[in-house]
């Protein structure tokens, strides 16, 4: 059972968070942000269109470009992971049961909605789940999967 205490730690949690201006990730910012403070970013930045959007992951990423893109968003330029970023477009799980599900399981994340979003018709929603601390990279699919079980397979890795 969650005290008091450890929930307030748990929102207090802070975590690197990367951001990169569009997918073509030639530039990136990392911030170290709580949920809350990811949850606020992310309500204030709306866009009608996903594409539009900045993208965010997860990971610590050096300043090794790949060869003829200049794309600093690669598994070959990643370090460490901070948390794990999955995304449901099937639409087979709506925003409403991922919050229950996700509540029931009493597992501390940021669920927010595609900017193509239509409930019942278009349920795009994207999760994100912070690590406790730095984690090594091939972890990465076990984690991915651990909440993906919740959902019945129906979440995409990003």
């Amino acid at each position: 059972m969650n005290t008091n205490k450890q929930q307030e730690d748990i929102a207090q949690h802070r975590f690197a968070v990367t951001f990169f201006p569009n997918k073509f990730a030639t530039s990136l910012e990392v911030l170290d942000l709580t949920l809350e403070e990811l949850a606020e970013m992310v309500k204030v930045e709306d866009q009608p269109d996903k594409s539009l959007l900045p993208w965010l992951k997860l990971m610590l990423f050096g300043d090794k470009a790949t060869p003829g893109t200049n794309c600093l968003r690669s598994n070959k330029n990643a370090e460490v992971m901070t948390g794990v970023v999955a995304e449901h477009d099937a639409g087979t799980v709506s925003f409403i049961d991922a919050v229950a599900i996700m509540q029931a399981a009493a597992i501390r994340c940021l669920l927010y909605t595609s900017p193509s979003f239509r409930p019942g018709e278009k349920e795009k929603w994207r999760i994100v789940l912070p690590c406790e601390f730095e984690t090594p990279l091939g972890q990465h699919d076990r984690l991915v999967a651990r909440v993906n079980g919740l959902f019945g397979g129906e979440l995409e890795n990003t």
